[in-house]
């Protein structure tokens, strides 16, 4: 769903309970990521987002439910074809079995205008994903333990025109967990699942598009000390298109997160990733994705915060297909650098400014793109 850490319009992360309005102005200057090949009217536009925002648990005995995200609707100055709701909502529990088993599941809807970058031309197109998530163990304060988790993906397009990319995915794994208080969780994980376009032409003899994916390999998480935690997991992954015309992809993916806080008022977060997924805005049967972001985030006083962020991804598609004359992606590096300052007026009033600037460059200069952008996010709390 998101490409680089924070959209400029995602829900405030503030408030940590309760419910609570926002409205988040933003003006971008390149809002329909337009380049000298391809040069848009009235790319420039500014974005008015209102919101209802929730963060909230509540416990049933043993029982714990949550419900995080917004909802709200995109208002656009001069683009109002663009306009529609901007919604991501995860709705989970974790519902206790026995006398040490745990059952998590979870449920997301995102709904949200395409990305222009992404579609390649100026188009409405209303992406709509859910995500159903079950993980199943038994854990254990020291000693081994099973795991087992489970995912499906459902990603519906609005237009017409878009039919064809419409995606739906799963994943179920197994993992050995051993837990060690003094060394932290050590897992030892193998995962199978598949990218399949359903409603993509068939072709190449009644074949069509799907990716069975194979994931195998070791996950460490451990909090060494109240100023440095986190995770680091490496795995194989191998990938078997069922289309003759898809390259297959067989490598290394990674996943880490480190927090290292220096001092109470000081963090600083590194994140690195790569992964295949699929991809609902174009034609393409998988993507092989590398990401890396920094954040670095310093508590100025009791009510003001400031943080920064870089980020890069990378994207190599596979399987790629042409539309309407359209050059082919074949792969694109995207980087972001932002600074924000939140600061809170009172306990139930926040406000929030942003200032970002964004750059993409492809195999094809047809998408490259350059963004600046500035934006303010007031926020109310019940």
């Amino acid at each position: 769903m998101s490409l680089l850490l924070m959209p400029a319009c995602a829900p405030a992360q503030t408030f940590r309970t309760g419910a609570w309005v926002s409205v988040a102005t933003l003006y971008d200057d390149n809002l329909l990521r337009g380049n000298d090949l391809r040069p848009v009217p009235n790319q420039g536009d500014v974005r008015i987002t209102p919101s209802l925002n929730v963060n909230i648990k509540r416990s049933f005995g043993r029982h714990d439910v949550y419900l995080k995200g917004s909802a709200g609707y995109d208002f656009y100055g001069r683009n109002d074809r663009l306009e529609g709701e901007r919604i991501g909502l995860t709705g989970s529990g974790r519902i206790a079995l026995g006398a040490r088993c745990l059952a998590d599941l979870s449920a997301t809807a995102d709904f949200h205008q395409t990305d222009v970058a992404d579609l390649g031309v100026i188009e409405r197109n209303r992406s709509r994903g859910r995500i159903f998530e079950g993980a199943f163990s038994c854990p254990k304060p020291a000693g081994l333990y099973p795991l087992l988790t489970a995912s499906r993906t459902l990603v519906d397009n609005s237009s017409d025109l878009r039919k064809p990319f419409d995606l739906r995915s799963y994943v179920v794994g197994a993992a050995l967990v051993y837990a060690r208080p003094s060394l932290g969780n050590l897992m030892l994980f193998y995962s199978y699942g598949a990218i399949e376009r359903p409603n993509a032409a068939v072709s190449l003899g009644g074949l069509k598009d799907e990716t069975r994916i194979h994931r195998a390999g070791l996950r460490f998480e451990r909090d060494v000390a109240a100023r440095l935690r986190g995770n680091i997991g490496l795995s194989a992954i191998f990938t078997d298109p069922r289309l003759p015309t898809t390259p297959s992809f067989s490598g290394l993916g990674w996943q880490s997160e480190i927090i290292w806080s220096p001092s109470p008022a000081t963090s600083l977060t590194t994140r690195f990733a790569r992964d295949v997924r699929g991809e609902s805005s174009f034609g393409v049967s998988f993507i092989v994705d590398t990401k890396a972001s920094l954040i670095a985030s310093r508590k100025l006083s009791a009510r003001t915060t400031i943080e920064a962020r870089a980020a890069f991804a990378r994207r190599s598609l596979r399987g790629e297909t042409q539309r309407e004359g359209l050059p082919l992606r074949v792969s694109d590096r995207t980087t972001e650098l932002a600074v924000s300052l939140d600061y809170a007026l009172t306990d139930a009033f926040h406000c929030e400014v942003e200032l970002g600037h964004s750059r993409r460059t492809s195999a094809t200069d047809f998408y490259d793109y350059r963004s600046t952008r500035a934006g303010i996010r007031l926020g109310y709390r019940f």
